[in-house]
């Protein structure tokens, strides 16, 4: 338990905070989260790199369907196209979430970033890049409190 709170403070994105009030740093505390919900170090490891390798997939994805393209979604115009696109991909993470983390999380990705698309419309280069840093530096301080820490084995 103590080496999740050292990783939720740690993993905040220090380049963010400089910027006043954040209101996506979570994102950080959740991936730094993953690798110590693990059983142990070594699925630990495995946890936060498929949470990096599935969110930067998932990111090309909402990078297709967000940014200015042919076939981009407005927030404000193509609401039911972005609804039915939602739901889509969180059928999908339900599917995968269990036995295929680093797949579930290729649709888990678009999940988050379209319902925060309709919810609070904000430019999507933003979202995209903020969500890649925040979740690469929370995955890696949450592996280095893992391994640091020395508890293999040991279940939470």
């Amino acid at each position: 338990m103590a080496t999740q709170g050292i990783a939720k403070r740690g993993a905040p994105c220090r380049c963010t905070k400089a910027k006043g009030d954040h209101p996506r740093r979570h994102w950080a505390m959740a991936a730094a989260a993953v690798p110590l919900a693990a059983a142990n170090v070594a699925s630990g490891i495995y946890r936060g790199i498929h949470r990096i390798v599935g969110t930067f997939l998932g990111l090309f994805i909402v990078a297709f369907l967000l940014l200015p393209s042919p076939w981009q979604l407005d927030a404000q115009k193509d609401v039911s196209a972005l609804v039915m696109t939602i739901i889509l991909f969180q059928f999908s993470t339900e599917l995968f979430m269990m036995r295929r983390y680093g797949v579930a999380m290729v649709s888990f990705t678009p999940v988050i970033l379209l319902v925060t698309q309709l919810a609070a419309p904000v430019s999507p280069y933003v979202l995209i890049v903020e969500r890649g840093v925040e979740t690469l530096i929370g995955a890696i301080v949450g592996i280095v409190v893992l391994i640091s820490s020395g508890q293999d084995g040991q279940c939470y």
